[in-house]
């Protein structure tokens, strides 16, 4: 599966599943940041928001009440930019990635990204500075290698790599299979017993990656396939077949996404070097660096990097 439809299913969420309700890395060192940026960034012609999702920066933009001008965000995922559109309806959005934004050079009077531009690797981080105009600034928050995202991202990265390797839910689905066909009479219930059966070890091998990694982990989603499978099965002939398939394909669906997810997320994720070297490759074009460290939280714990410049 694409990157981009993992974020596409990511943004439009799922009637089913529970691995995409979470509306992504949210933390209160964020808002503080953003706040304090923008309370000393002076009003602003035209902003880039790069690599927008729903619109996060947006929001923190609104609560400090800018005012620019003109708004653009661009995202990877044609449906994180239609939810943006929905809460922001006079930003200009394009589906584009962020290594090839099809954008005036130097036009640009505040470009902003937040856990973003990284996913497209180092060469569309280095490239934003021609985007902005003389005295105009480039501010970023990404990933950062070791941080509290990471650690969490490869936590369930490596619950949903447990949970595949159980084959769980394709025996799940073939029991519930069973358990119909048996109701339609087109099987007996020896046979059907026998699917029952080889779901047992891998449904008490739920309970084990819970012990864990803890019962949220992945969004909360091997709970819910833990508990929802037991709540099926006990009062079994009382669903509806469309609805109990339909959840556990959404499902089988959904963590593929989600590994993908985490799998770009941690690769995304930048070194202290990286950072160093990314700042080094700003001023070489032009901008002065004016913060560049990492966010710590009351524990001391990184939770990302950020880089501000202002272009000469």
């Amino acid at each position: 599966m694409s990157d981009s439809q993992s974020w596409d299913d990511y943004w439009s969420g799922s009637q089913f599943g529970v691995a995409f309700n979470s509306e992504g890395a949210q933390h209160p060192l964020l808002a503080a940041f953003w706040a304090q940026v923008f309370a000393e960034v002076p009003a602003c012609g035209r902003l880039l928001d790069v690599a927008s999702g729903r619109g996060a920066v947006l929001e923190y933009v609104a609560a400090a009440e800018l005012t620019p001008a003109e708004i653009i965000a661009t995202d990877y995922s044609a449906a994180g930019l239609s939810s943006l559109k929905g809460h922001y309806p006079a930003a200009l959005t394009v589906v584009a990635d962020a290594s090839k934004l099809p954008l005036v050079p130097a036009a640009m009077d505040l470009v902003v990204s937040q856990f973003g531009v990284e996913y497209a690797g180092l060469q569309a981080l280095r490239s934003l500075p021609e985007f902005v105009v003389s005295g105009g600034r480039l501010i970023i928050v990404s990933h950062a290698e070791g941080s509290l995202i990471y650690e969490e991202c490869r936590a369930n990265h490596q619950a949903l790599t447990e949970l595949q390797a159980l084959n769980f839910l394709p025996f799940a689905e073939d029991m519930f299979q069973s358990g119909y066909q048996v109701i339609r009479g087109q099987i007996g219930r020896k046979e059907a017993g026998a699917m029952a059966r080889r779901v047992i070890e891998p449904f008490n091998g739920l309970r084990s990656i819970m012990d864990k990694y803890g019962e949220e982990v992945a969004g909360g989603t091997i709970r819910t396939l833990y508990e929802e499978t037991a709540r099926i099965q006990q009062r079994f002939q009382y669903h509806l077949e469309e609805e109990v398939m339909g959840w556990i394909r959404t499902m089988k669906h959904e963590v593929t996404s989600y590994m993908g997810r985490m799998e770009s997320m941690m690769d995304a994720a930048l070194s202290a070097q990286q950072i160093e070297a990314l700042a080094r490759d700003w001023s070489a074009q032009g901008l002065t660096i004016e913060l560049q460290t990492p966010l710590m939280d009351e524990s001391e714990r990184q939770l990302a990097w950020a880089l501000r410049a202002l272009k000469s």
